[in-house]
């Protein structure tokens, strides 16, 4: 594991995959097995930024090319994909090779992602967000609530 800063009683559970060392875990973050945190390089200098208090779950992949922020409290449950990168689709062009597009990703403090979840490229989740399992959350700015289906939408 090769992380920028890792704070105090934060633990990593192996195997898991870190691509880069722009990595930063605050206090108290605990990380299952199985997992992939994966630094995308572009123009723009990649980090992500895992607050104090966070626990992330088993199977969990993470992918980023900017700034991407997990914040204190939250809890990421199992299978969950987040990601702050894209392909931008090319018709005729292999997406091995097709360009990557970054939109800005965010979890906010206090938020649960349920088990199977997907946090695609441009989603802003405010503060006390919960999102159900297996749902779909796509670019936009959501504020506390309880979010479920594919696409989510808003129950509570």
């Amino acid at each position: 594991m090769r992380a920028k800063k890792c704070g105090s009683k934060s633990y990593v559970i192996r195997p898991i995959q870190f691509s880069g060392n722009n990595i930063i875990l605050g206090e108290r973050v605990s990380i299952g097995a199985l997992g992939r945190l994966e630094s995308i390089t572009s123009n723009i200098e990649p980090l992500l930024v895992i607050e104090d208090d966070v626990s992330i779950e088993q199977l969990v992949h993470v992918v980023f090319m900017g700034n991407l922020t997990i914040g204190s409290g939250s809890m990421i449950s199992s299978s969950v994909y987040i990601g702050d990168v894209d392909h931008n689709l090319t018709p005729g062009k292999a997406p091995k090779f097709m360009d990557l597009t970054h939109s800005t990703t965010r979890i906010g403090k206090r938020c649960f992602i349920g088990k199977g979840a997907t946090i695609l490229p441009g989603a802003v989740l405010g503060d006390d967000v919960y999102v159900g399992a297996n749902s779909v959350v796509r670019p936009g700015v959501y504020c506390s609530g309880v979010y479920v289906g594919c696409p989510v939408r808003k129950i509570n």
